[in-house]
């Protein structure tokens, strides 16, 4: 039986959607995604995304690229424009391990969707995060990585990220230097994904990004959505903001309480059929 997929652009970032509520007996998850990110051997993209079915809605599962499971704020838009291509009415309610989402899409021209999608409530206690550091929140939190002096703020948007603001952008040396140090860090058992931030103003975020388990990406939806928490937190932003990153623009909002809510774009690049237990090489 053939594997059915989508692979779609958001805001920079490439992901595959699976569908395979179709698959009897579906291979491994963890090694599909490894073969199917794969860019040389493979579709190639940021992680997988797998929907089949649960309590008579959509179930979501994110992979990243080495197989670890994860969660995936633009991947959950990339579904519900997924979804929003089988006719579903909008708005919809998907489902993944952490909970229900809402989404709300609305299609810009052919292959092309605008999706605002509610997302988890961000958690800060360092043992939600996970960082093995002392303190109700780690906020703005001074760390040494190699000859580095950081500032550095800690969450969980669905995945581990570490948050830093400057006044400038980060140069090239600190970026590729720092971010894996930082990312593989003692103090995250689970490593983390590290947000290189500057408020332009108080309503827009440029922010570059370099992910766990994958390195530098072009965007990140659950860190735009941890880039504008703490940008509230530390009075730098307001509710609502525009996050800039290499590949495109976002924009998430949060009240203070309960779940992020991330807005941006989805385009389908192309749609494809493939034998899942085919082998790499």
């Amino acid at each position: 039986m053939m594997l059915e997929f989508v692979k779609f652009d958001a805001a920079g970032n490439d992901l595959i959607v699976a569908d395979i509520r179709g698959l009897e007996s579906p291979p491994s998850m963890a090694d599909l995604a490894t073969r199917l990110c794969d860019r040389h051997f493979g579709v190639g993209s940021d992680g997988l995304l797998t929907v089949s079915e649960r309590e008579s809605l959509p179930f979501v599962r994110m992979y990243n690229p080495d197989g670890s499971e994860d969660f995936c704020g633009n991947g959950m838009r990339c579904v519900a424009a997924f979804l929003a291509g089988e006719r579903l009415a909008a708005p919809m309610e998907m489902m993944t391990p952490f909970g229900r989402h809402k989404a709300s899409i609305r299609q810009v021209r052919a292959r092309e969707y605008d999706v605002r999608v509610s997302l988890l409530t961000p958690r800060f206690a360092p043992q939600d995060v996970p960082v093995r550091l002392d303190g109700e929140r780690i906020l703005d939190r001074p760390i040494r990585i190699g000859d580095a002096e950081l500032r550095m703020s800690c969450l969980n948007t669905g995945s581990t990220h570490t948050v830093i603001f400057g006044e400038e952008d980060v140069s090239e040396e600190t970026f590729q230097t720092i971010s894996p140090l930082l990312e593989t860090h003692e103090v995250f058992p689970e490593r983390t994904s590290v947000l290189w931030c500057r408020a332009e103003g108080r309503e827009r975020i440029a922010m570059r990004i370099w992910e766990r388990a994958v390195g530098e990406t072009l965007a990140c939806g659950s860190g735009a959505c941890a880039a504008v928490v703490v940008g509230k937190a530390l009075g730098r932003t307001v509710d609502e903001a525009e996050v800039v990153t290499r590949g495109g623009r976002m924009s998430a909002r949060w009240h203070g309480r309960g779940p992020v809510e991330l807005r941006g774009p989805a385009r389908i690049v192309y749609r494809g059929r493939l034998n899942p237990f085919w082998e790499n090489g």
